[in-house]
């Protein structure tokens, strides 16, 4: 289906699709729940510490399987909304300093090495923390060097000063 999107596209102008991917959740068993779902709290689904390599080269191998099958990811985002714990559908729980140190320590690495072409985006959230998470993302220049942009969420809220801000 993104294939046949692409070719249409490029037979009415000169220009491809550029697909975002984003993750719900990693596999339960490398979170600190052993779970997808996040029944019992933020404090409870979150990646473990043993599993950020891993993780990453997760990023990595959906990247490749992608592009064999001749689609290309421009970019993807560390997490759909971070800052949520939903208990009846997949998610995980970052704030501004765990997913810098994740895309810092292992993400960024990751993809410099085996896909440079993709462009990281931090956060993935509503508008009312993005100045927080830019700010920290940013401040950082270990973890900016990786970070293209920020993504959000537009549905949420009237904090469209943020993005001015941000």
């Amino acid at each position: 289906l993104i294939q046949r999107a692409n070719a249409t596209l490029m037979s009415w102008s000169k220009d491809t699709l550029n697909i975002v991917a984003s993750p719900w959740s990693p596999p339960g068993w490398m979170k600190n729940n052993d779970n997808p779902y996040c029944p019992v709290g933020c404090a409870q689904c979150q990646l473990l510490d043993q599993y950020q390599q891993a993780w990453a080269l997760y990023f990595s191998k959906f990247l490749t399987a992608y592009a064999e099958q001749g689609i290309s990811i421009w970019g993807i985002t560390v997490q759909n909304e971070p800052e949520y714990c939903p208990i009846s559908y997949e998610g995980m729980n970052f704030n501004p300093q765990t997913e810098g140190s994740f895309i810092k320590n292992y993400l960024g690495p990751q993809l410099s090495r085996d896909h440079p072409d993709v462009q990281i985006l931090a956060y993935d959230h509503n508008k009312d923390h993005v100045v927080e998470w830019a700010q920290s993302i940013y401040s950082d220049p270990e973890v900016a060097q990786y970070v293209w942009g920020i993504a959000v969420h537009w549905y949420s809220g009237d904090d469209f000063p943020n993005l001015n801000t941000t």
